[in-house]
């Protein structure tokens, strides 16, 4: 159960990452663009809200199943969950930056690979 909602959080923690670069991308860059460009960027962050609303049904579904103590990670809830990835995510950073220092090669994730969306390409 633990890598399917592991999982299902890393790709909802994407989709999100894409709605804040659309809105982003739409806030900064709205002058430069075309109307087509402005409702396909528009259209794209509906397209990723809805996946995100989409993937929170089957988490709630088991958080009321299995019950709220169950799913948590500690007793404080959010904040220790947050804490917790931070501190992984720190150790994570270092690893990557070592071998990448080890190897002489940088590291490309999976998600930099291979992009799974077909939204234009947000300005740079």
């Amino acid at each position: 159960m633990d890598k399917p909602v592991d999982s299902l959080c890393f790709e909802v923690s994407a989709e999100l990452e894409r709605i804040a670069d659309i809105r982003y991308t739409l806030k900064r860059g709205r002058k430069h663009m075309g109307a087509v460009q402005v409702a396909s960027l528009k259209g794209c962050e509906d397209d990723f809200a809805e996946r995100v609303e989409h993937a929170h049904q089957p988490l709630a579904e088991l958080h009321l199943n299995l019950g709220a103590n169950v799913l948590q990670s500690s007793s404080s809830g959010l904040d220790g969950t947050i804490a917790k990835l931070t501190e992984e995510t720190l150790i994570a950073q270092r690893v990557r930056r070592r071998i990448e220092a080890d190897y002489g090669t940088e590291i490309v994730s999976s998600e930099e690979a291979m992009s799974s969306t077909e939204c234009p390409k947000l300005m740079e």
